[in-house]
């Protein structure tokens, strides 16, 4: 739908120079809404095209306190040649042009779908709903209302993170939606982002039962519809994000931290998928670094905490009945010319971070197990080569 939110817009058309008055037929309807209380009507208008003079009020403009939707507008050539039709928005006298789609002779379009689809939509919201919307731009953390989102998406944008209620479920009428989008700039070591929360006692319904809240990273956007009482549902959102760079891999012991030798790659990749973040650790030295103390133990970046109800922390011993417990994902690390490669699974450890159990891969039938740190394949040898991919779920990114 084109959205028509003041008493001065509505929306026009026009043909070609060539055409005769007649040549395109058209028919339009809409929805209007009352903006205090989300009642609705429909309504209807049909017509020709008077060559180069715009048909006013193809779609009238709304009274005041009231938005009209144009729900359709379908064209159809009844000439004999091509005509270019000109869709556009009469907004107290100022023409602003929306489209301008050439209709075949005996063809005919739906200009409010074909927009939907590839003209002005820019997010799964307009294709679901329709509507071509403006931003209403949330600006620090505080609240929103139902006016403030009426026709509108509800973009966050800061380059801080934000705290942002929702309006009340019941401000809405059953059936009401709006979007919700972090519209802010990706950052690796900080990245930015926005915590909804549902008003008062309000709940939002989600794949993983009732919330009361969920963080939107940048890039992602749920679209919420209420039930007119005191409940949302996430009927459609996009989770997931790019690969993004976190830098270089924060590494430290249980007693004292290691030291890097000589980096050859150093870097940790992540991007969020659902409630989950997937990792991606390189790294190599072609000198020796110094061995620590203790296990080592290998940071999940951003600031992000491990949601350790789903994923409880593995701290057992390195028999090898622990291999089996708490696998989130695979590493490999080997170190100096005559020790051997190893092979391990990532264990979290800490709700920040993992450690790496592994099992030694040998040319004897003899089975070493251990946890990589200062008493096994450490950071002193040369080379030094690492390399996880882990999956862990993120405390507060249910969905």
């Amino acid at each position: 739908m084109i959205a028509l939110d003041a008493t001065t817009k509505s929306l026009e058309l026009l043909i070609d120079a060539g055409g005769a008055t007649g040549d395109v037929v058209f028919t339009s309807s809409w929805i209007d809404l009352t903006t205090s209380t989300q009642a609705t009507t429909g309504g209807e208008n049909d017509g020709v095209s008077t060559g180069t003079t715009a048909v006013a009020a193809v779609v009238p403009a709304p009274a005041s306190g009231h938005v009209i939707f144009a729900k359709s507008l379908t064209l159809y050539n009844s000439g004999s040649v091509s005509h270019p039709v000109t869709v556009q928005v009469n907004n107290g006298g100022t023409k602003r042009i929306v489209t301008v789609y050439t209709l075949i002779a005996g063809g005919s379009v739906d200009i409010v779908a074909y927009l939907a689809i590839n003209g002005t939509s820019t997010t799964l919201f307009d294709l679901l709903s329709g509507r071509v919307l403006s931003d209403y731009t949330i600006t620090g953390s505080g609240s929103i209302t139902a006016a403030n989102v009426v026709g509108r998406q509800a973009v966050a944008a800061d380059g801080s993170n934000q705290a942002i209620t929702l309006p009340a479920a019941n401000t809405f009428a059953a059936g009401g939606k709006f979007l919700v989008r972090n519209n802010s700039t990706a950052s690796g070591s900080a990245p930015i982002v926005h915590t909804f929360t549902a008003a008062g006692s309000d709940k939002i319904k989600g794949g993983n039962g009732d919330l009361t809240s969920f963080k939107l990273l940048t890039g992602n956007w749920v679209l919420l519809e209420s039930d007119g009482s005191a409940n949302y549902r996430i009927i459609a959102a996009n989770w997931d994000t790019d690969w993004v760079s976190a830098g270089a891999i924060t590494i430290t012991a249980i007693s004292a931290n290691p030291t890097k030798g000589t980096i050859v790659i150093d870097r940790v990749y992540w991007r969020r998928q659902g409630n989950d973040m997937l990792l991606d650790y390189r790294y190599e030295q072609s000198s020796a670094g110094t061995t620590g103390t203790g296990n080592y133990r290998f940071a999940i970046p951003g600031g992000f905490s491990v949601d350790t109800t789903v994923c409880p922390l593995q701290a057992g011993t390195t028999n090898i009945i622990d291999y089996a417990r708490g696998h989130v994902g695979r590493a490999q690390v080997s170190g100096g010319s005559t020790v051997s490669s190893n092979d391990g699974i990532c264990q979290v450890d800490t709700a920040t971070t993992f450690r790496l159990f592994l099992i030694a891969l040998s040319t004897t039938p003899a089975i070493s197990t251990s946890i990589l740190g200062s008493g096994t394949v450490a950071m002193n040898l040369n080379p030094w080569i690492m390399s996880a991919q882990l999956r862990v779920p993120i405390s507060g990114w249910a969905t």
